[in-house]
């Protein structure tokens, strides 16, 4: 069966000799050109691993990233209205308005391909012996919205880490905001990332207005004797609004629920208004309720932002929002289909990826599952 127009369906492919040359040169070491004033604690990381979020490391760097972040905050159309991508056969092609490619080319590797926000290309990831990934590409344009789907273990949220710049790929290429990962400082690209995890190591009970300001700083607490600015408390309050958490901008962590969590980490990720939101199972353990107004929120963003770039990962179908625009869909580590989710998502290619029967129902722009055949998508 040929596929429809648009879908990029794994095969066989051939690796390029140049991916297998940056896979080794990423190997073996920690973040390439650390920020200096993260340099020290990066030291004491061990080497093959970038450090998390909550690691020394990042902390100290984002003082010595402020007045970067600062000149790209200020560059024209920076977070304005960005062109719709279009695709022409299985290659993707788009437009960006004038402001972001200015801003993003400010330190853009020179190969980066206009338009994309992100570019994996023939990327593995081994660990401990075990292929995690294997030869997945894919390219996220501005204002696209993809969702990463497959089953337990197909290796969704380990891409994910690999695109939020916290891993590298063992070989192939990935190109984040115009930047070839292995020749970035990591550190000064991290703060034009909204990346969203489950697992936020918060231990003291700061309420919602501290979480969503510790996204000014990339902090898991808020530093000692740092004064936040006006312009960034006025955008604390802005997210909280946007998100729905005005009623609990005084509630502390740990009395709010899973959904209340998850929305006040995504006004955290949006602090510094990075181009590009990744979200790993932002709605996992939401009962119904929890789950819609996380999805609503999310809808309702995008449409404010037209030219924000994101990437969720589930597995679940019933927890895309209705403005996701692509699916890249992963099996056993390697890449089954990507493209527009109307053409990726079909009854046949969904019971491929999770391994069982299943139909594909979608209805006022939400999709969900059904086991069997009953249906065609």
């Amino acid at each position: 069966m040929r596929d429809p127009p648009g879908i990029v369906r794994a095969g066989s492919t051939t690796r390029a000799d140049n991916g297998l040359e940056e896979g080794r040169e990423a190997a073996g070491r920690a973040v390439p050109r650390e920020a200096d004033g993260g340099a020290a604690a990066l030291r004491e990381w061990p080497e093959g691993r970038a450090p998390p979020p909550e690691h020394p490391a990042t902390a100290a760097a984002s003082a010595s990233t402020a007045s970067h972040l600062t000149s790209l905050r200020r560059a024209p159309g920076l977070h304005g209205c960005i062109g719709h991508a279009v695709r022409s056969g299985d290659r993707q092609r788009g437009g960006t308005d004038g402001g972001l490619r200015g801003a993003v080319n400010q330190f853009a590797d020179e190969a980066a391909e206009p338009g994309a926000v992100l570019r994996a290309e023939r990327v593995d990831f081994q660990r401990a012996g075990r292929l995690l990934l294997e030869q997945v590409s894919f390219r996220v344009l501005a204002g696209e919205h993809w969702a990463l789907l497959g089953p337990n273990g197909a290796g969704k949220s380990t891409l994910l880490r690999i695109l939020a710049s916290y891993d590298h790929p063992t070989r192939g290429q990935v190109g984040i905001l115009g930047h070839r990962l292995g020749r970035v400082n990591v550190f000064t690209l991290r703060p034009l990332i909204g990346y969203v995890t489950p697992h936020h190591p918060l231990q003291t009970a700061l309420t919602v207005r501290e979480v969503v300001l510790t996204g000014a700083t990339g902090t898991i607490e808020l530093p000692p004797r740092r004064v936040a600015t006006g312009a960034e408390l006025r955008r604390v309050d802005e997210l909280i609004g946007l998100l729905g958490l005005g009623p609990l901008a005084g509630s502390r962590w740990p009395l709010l629920s899973q959904g209340e969590r998850a929305r006040t980490l995504i006004a955290r990720a949006l602090m510094t208004e990075p181009p590009l939101l990744l979200l790993d199972e932002p709605a996992a353990g939401l009962d119904v309720a929890g789950r819609e107004q996380l999805l609503a929120s999310l809808d309702d963003l995008r449409e404010r932002h037209p030219g924000l770039a994101s990437v969720l990962v589930t597995h679940h179908l019933e927890e895309l929002p209705a403005s996701t625009s692509h699916a890249l869909l992963l099996r056993g580590g390697r890449a089954l289909a990507a493209g527009p989710i109307s053409e990726v998502l079909t009854t046949e290619l969904a019971s491929e990826c999770f391994g069982y029967p299943v139909a594909i129902a979608r209805h006022a722009g939400r999709w969900a599952t059904v086991a069997g055949r009953a249906g065609r998508g």
